[in-house]
C-alpha cells in the first residue's frame, strides 16, 4: 500500500502517504501512549500496542477505522505473523503476552518473564520470541499450540531480531555488554561481546551480517552470521535505533545525542566479476504467488572474458537443489534472465530470491548435487 505507520506517544498514529509524503492522524479513543507498531501485509491491518491504555489499536488500512482490542498491563512491543494471522503483544507490566486472532480479534494471554521488553516472530517456523528485561531471558513460543520455552539470555535484553534464513535468532543485552545468538532449532545459546549497552539490533537477511548499536561506547557491532566474528564501527553520540536496507546494504544509525543519523555503506568483500542484477518491476512487493521476475547478468573479467553460460536460481535458504533461470539472447558477456518458479512459489510475509550467474567454464552442481558452485556473486532480492 506504500503506507508508513507512526507511534505517537502523544495518544495519536500517523499514516504517511509514500508517493505523497501526506499525512493523515488516526486518534482512536481510549488510546494512551501508543508505542510500538507492526504491520500485516496480507490482511492491511496494522497493530498499536498502547503502553499507557493496556490495549491494542487495530486499524483498517484501508479506511483507518479503528477497533480497540484489550491486552496485559503496558504493552510496549508488538509482532505479527503473516502467515498464521496471529498478533502478539509484549505487556512490559504484566508479564505475559496477550495473543491476537487476526480473524475476529479474540485473545488469549501466556505467562512470559519480567518485564517482556522486545519481541520477533519467525514466520516460517512459527516461533514467537521475547526478550524479558527484567528476567535475563526469553520466551519461545510454538505459535502452532502456544507452548512455551525458556531461553537463558544476558542481563536487561532489550531488543531481538531473526534471520528467517539461517533460524538464528538475536538478542541484545544492555547490561552485559553482549549478544545472546539462540540456534531456533534447538534453542541453545551463544554469546557474542559488543560494546558498552547494547541497545538495537537489526538483521540484514541478505548477507546475514547482524549489528547492533551501543548507546555507551557510541559505536556499533558487526557481527558475521556465519561465523559470530565481530568489529565495531564508531558512529554518533549515543546510537539507539539501527535499520538495513538489504537492496542497497546501507546501515542507517539514529544518534540519540547527536541529533543525526550515521550511514554507513558496506562495500562487497569479494567480486567474482559475474554479478547479476534484477528489473526491480514489483519492487520488492506482489501479491502473486509466482510473480513474473527478470533481469541482466554480466561477467565483466579482465583482460579477457568468456561468455555467460547459464543463470540458476533458488528461493529462500539455497539448501535445496538450484533450477535453470530462463535465459534468452546470445550468450556472451551480457544475458537477460528470467525467474523459474518450477515447484516453489512466495509465502504471506518476507522471502528471497538468489541468483548466481554462471560463466562457460564453471559446473553446474557441485559434488553433492545439491545447491551451487559459487561461480558468480550470488544476488539476494528480498519480496
Amino acid at each position: 500500500t506504500n503506507k508508513i505507520y507512526t507511534a505517537n506517544v502523544l495518544q495519536a498514529i500517523t499514516v504517511i502517504d509514500g508517493t505523497t509524503n501526506e499525512t493523515v492522524t488516526v486518534a482512536g479513543l481510549g488510546v494512551s501512549q501508543p508505542y510500538a507498531i507492526a504491520v500485516n501485509p496480507v490482511t492491511n491491518k496494522i497493530y498499536a500496542a498502547n503502553y499507557g491504555s493496556a490495549n491494542v489499536t487495530v486499524i483498517d488500512g484501508a479506511d483507518n477505522s479503528t477497533t480497540n482490542v484489550t491486552a496485559g498491563t503496558s504493552p510496549l512491543a508488538i509482532t505479527v505473523n503473516p502467515v498464521t494471522n496471529k498478533i502478539y503483544a509484549a505487556n512490559y507490566g504484566s508479564a505475559n503476552v496477550t495473543v491476537i486472532d487476526g480473524t475476529n480479534n479474540s485473545t488469549t494471554t501466556l505467562s512470559a518473564g519480567t518485564n517482556p521488553w522486545a519481541i520477533a516472530v519467525n514466520p516460517i517456523t512459527n516461533k514467537v520470541y521475547v526478550a524479558n528485561y527484567g528476567s535475563a531471558n526469553v520466551t519461545v513460543i510454538n505459535g502452532a499450540d502456544n507452548s512455551t520455552t525458556t531461553v537463558a539470555a544476558g542481563t536487561n535484553p532489550v531488543a531481538i531480531a531473526v534471520n528467517i534464513s539461517t533460524n538464528k535468532i538475536y538478542v541484545t543485552n544492555y547490561g552485559s555488554a553482549n549478544m545472546t545468538v539462540i540456534d531456533g532449532a534447538t534453542n541453545s545459546t551463544t554469546s557474542v561481546v559488543t560494546g558498552t549497552n547494547s541497545y538495537a539490533v537489526a538483521v540484514n537477511q541478505a548477507t546475514k551480517k547482524i549489528y547492533v548499536t551501543n548507546t555507551g561506547s557510541n559505536n556499533i557491532t558487526v557481527v558475521d552470521g556465519i561465523n559470530n566474528g565481530s568489529i565495531n564501527v564508531n558512529v554518533g553520540s549515543m546510537p539507539r535505533k539501527v535499520a538495513v536496507n538489504p537492496v542497497t546494504n546501507k546501515i542507517y544509525v539514529t544518534n540519540w545525542n547527536g541529533a543525526n543519523v550515521t550511514v554507513i555503506d558496506v562495500v562487497r568483500e569479494w567480486d567474482t566479476g559475474l554479478t547479476a542484477s534484477v528489473n526491480n518491476i514489483i519492487n520488492n512487493s506482489c501479491s502473486e504467488p509466482k510473480p513474473n521476475i527478470t533481469g541482466v547478468a554480466t561477467i565483466n573479467w579482465t583482460p579477457s572474458n568468456t561468455t555467460l553460460d547459464h543463470v540458476l536460481n533458488n528461493w529462500m535458504t539455497g539448501q535445496e537443489a538450484w533450477s535453470q533461470a530462463t535465459v534468452s539472447g546470445t550468450k556472451s558477456q551480457t544475458v537477460n534472465w528470467t525467474y523459474n518458479w518450477g515447484s516453489d512459489s512466495l509465502l504471506p510475509g518476507e522471502n528471497f530470491i538468489n541468483i548466481v550467474p554462471m560463466e562457460s567454464q564453471a559446473s553446474t552442481t557441485n559434488n553433492l548435487g545439491l545447491g551451487t558452485p559459487m561461480a558468480g556473486n550470488m544476488l539476494t532480492y528480498p519480496i
